[in-house]
């Protein structure tokens, strides 16, 4: 059988093939007065303060499920993000922030924080009444006995509130978007911004949140048609 001549090419033709453009759906995000109502509505839940620190301050959700007591600092009001808790199959495992300007702190609210200082006072008098039953793992949210809370749980438990509170549910990945957003309306400097979040550069940032709402985007142009003159104003001595 004669064999085919070997037919060789000098260019790669994977270099002419032209990639479709990415497109990063927008997250969902509540505005202000969807975060109010939802924080009213489930102020009395076991995780209310998790779900306010994420919405308020947005750490990710392995942040927030493993955020330690050594980590806060009620005197500063800050707690630092350092062992987060993955879920890897059917498994939680303690990791470590995803690059180094993960590991930052979060500057937390009077609210906030209180509620936090006055939980660690609450856990260490349950300490007390386990005893050596007491899983201690100096987790801040946490089961009565210690045990740490499954991410998926608080994921699925963040939607039910929503929904019982009339709220267009949201991921709860999207609350730490939601923080994000209520920053950059606020008018917080998006490095300010970045840095909380533990994005490793502001470009990362300005990528996610481009979708700041319609109203911040009219005040924006309403702000600059204030700098012209109005009809019938008198203009300025230009001298």
């Amino acid at each position: 059988m004669k064999q085919k001549p070997v037919r060789l090419i000098d260019f790669n033709p994977c270099d002419m093939v032209e990639m479709p453009p990415e497109y990063r759906e927008p997250a969902r995000t509540w505005d202000p007065i969807q975060v109010g109502t939802f924080l009213a509505a489930c102020e009395r839940d076991p995780l209310y303060l998790l779900y306010r620190l994420v919405l308020l301050h947005g750490p990710r959700r392995g942040e927030a499920v493993g955020a330690r007591r050594q980590a806060f600092d009620p005197a500063k009001r800050t707690l630092r993000v350092i062992r987060p808790l993955l879920l890897v199959g059917n498994r939680l495992v303690e990791s470590t922030p995803k690059t180094r300007s993960g590991e930052r702190v979060l500057y937390l609210d009077e609210a906030t924080n209180e509620g936090l200082r006055k939980l660690c006072l609450l856990q260490a008098q349950t300490r007390l009444r386990f005893g050596a039953a007491y899983r201690d793992d100096d987790l801040i949210f946490c089961h009565e006995d210690g045990s740490p809370y499954s991410p998926e749980y608080v994921t699925r438990h963040f939607k039910d509130l929503a929904r019982a509170a009339g709220l267009p549910p949201i991921k709860l990945h999207e609350g730490r978007h939601t923080a994000a957003t209520l920053r950059l309306e606020a008018d917080v400097d998006i490095r300010v911004v970045s840095e909380q979040l533990g994005h490793a550069n502001t470009h990362i940032t300005q990528n996610l949140y481009q979708h700041v709402r319609r109203a911040v985007l009219d005040q924006a142009t309403d702000a600059v048609i204030k700098l012209l003159p109005q009809p019938g104003q008198s203009r300025a001595n230009t001298g």
